[in-house]
């Protein structure tokens, strides 16, 4: 699952910031994909929040996605 992590300024929030774990490369170092989701005028923390992991999981789905489409096309 990805990691979502709140940037507050000013005590609001205004963003979070979305990382995804993609696994290791062959050297064993971690590999990640980070992405800023800002939070739309006048939604609530709580609302943001859950919509922040919502972002969260289909960003990780898509990073994953394309992971694979590229090992496929590297492959051949």
């Amino acid at each position: 699952m990805a990691s979502v992590y709140k940037n507050i300024k000013k005590g609001k929030v205004v963003s979070y910031k979305l990382r995804a774990f993609l696994g290791k490369d062959e050297k064993g170092k971690q590999v990640f994909k980070c992405k800023t989701w800002i939070v739309p005028e006048g939604m609530n923390e709580r609302k943001a929040a859950k919509e922040a992991i919502r972002e969260a999981e289909n960003f990780e789905k898509e990073c994953r996605k394309r992971l694979n489409e590229n090992s496929l096309i590297n492959a051949n």
